[in-house]
């Protein structure tokens, strides 16, 4: 996250279906923008700026998208990102 006083990582865990548990979130102003990113091993990383108000936000980024170059060292993780390796 960054945003108007700084810039802060933390690690958050995806179930299967690709959502977190709850976060609280005490340092981010209500009322102010925010740059959120997500990265995933051999995905690119996908970046939203949304503004955040007080109670329940939901960010949702959508899905992500193989980076195919950074497989290319790693076989057994290219074959995972095929379509029909599910």
């Amino acid at each position: 996250m960054s945003g108007a006083v700084g810039e802060s990582t933390h690690r958050v865990y995806l179930n299967s279906k690709g959502v977190s548990a709850p976060l609280e979130a005490r340092f981010l102003l209500p009322g102010y923008s925010f740059e959120f990113e997500l990265e995933k091993p051999f995905y690119k990383s996908k970046v939203i700026t949304t503004r955040v108000d007080s109670g329940e936000n939901i960010i949702n980024f959508e899905e992500l998208t193989p980076d195919i170059f950074s497989t290319l060292l790693n076989p057994g993780e290219l074959w995972n990102l095929l379509p029909f390796s599910n």
